[in-house]
């Protein structure tokens, strides 16, 4: 998976280079000129357009699970991403797991399903992956429980509990969620299902990654409210 998502972080590195410069003498063996000499090629390109008003250029954007509204906010994410990726190629499996990295999350949530059917036995249609708070979902010894840390709630608050929003509160940081596959299912009173996407932007028929068990005391309330937990607080998603 962090291969995958390596690979993809290369091909978006050529990218650069090809927007950029676009002539094949500027490349990493040569010294790079001063922006004033720059040659930007045709301004009217839609790459480079788009970095000269700021935005995100297109063929950089299809790299992204989510593309954030400005560049800058693009390449704070792209570097977090960059940093985690490494991290997850350099160091033994760890307990945790910033699902946002992944660009392809849904891959990795796959991986832990056939990883878990490895170690028991289970067939892929019996598995079922529980996320829920650690309340909820006390810790596992099996090696497939992990947690999934950077999430955020969009209509709610969090205080151990879902809650009322905060005063010009618009995104509210979730604690680590525990994820453990089973084949069992338990039914847990005063919870709420809550989906999980990409980003805010969920009216454009994106379907929800998963749903996680969240503790409340008013179920109906907040499925009325359209409560979901996000993995980027961004408002636009491709």
């Amino acid at each position: 998976m962090a291969r995958n998502t390596s690979t993809s972080l290369n091909l978006l590195t050529h990218s650069f280079s090809r927007s950029i410069f676009p002539s094949p003498s500027l490349s990493h063996s040569h010294p790079l000129p001063s922006l004033e000499e720059t040659d930007f090629g045709d301004e009217e390109h839609p790459d480079i357009a788009a970095l000269l008003s700021g935005r995100v250029p297109p063929s950089w954007a299809q790299f992204s699970l989510v593309c954030p509204p400005t560049l800058a906010q693009w390449l704070s994410t792209l570097t977090a991403h960059m940093q985690c990726v490494r991290e997850l190629l350099v160091q033994s499996r760890p307990s945790e797991f910033w699902l946002g990295a992944f660009l392809h999350p849904h891959a990795f949530l796959a991986a832990v399903r056939q990883e878990y059917a490895d170690d028991t036995g289970a067939g892929l249609h019996e598995i079922v992956l529980d996320v829920a708070a650690p309340s909820l979902l006390p810790a596992s010894q099996s090696t497939t429980s992990v947690l999934l840390t950077g999430l955020y709630l969009h209509g709610a608050s969090w205080n151990g509990a879902l809650a009322e929003m905060r005063p010009r509160e618009v995104y509210s940081p979730l604690p680590p969620l525990r994820l453990q596959p089973t084949t069992l299912t338990t039914a847990r009173p005063n919870t709420y299902s809550c989906p999980v996407y990409p980003s805010a932007t969920r009216a454009r028929g994106r379907r929800a990654i998963f749903a996680a068990t969240l503790p409340c005391a008013d179920t109906e309330f907040w499925l009325l409210r359209g409560v979901a937990a996000l993995l980027h607080p961004f408002d636009v998603s491709l």
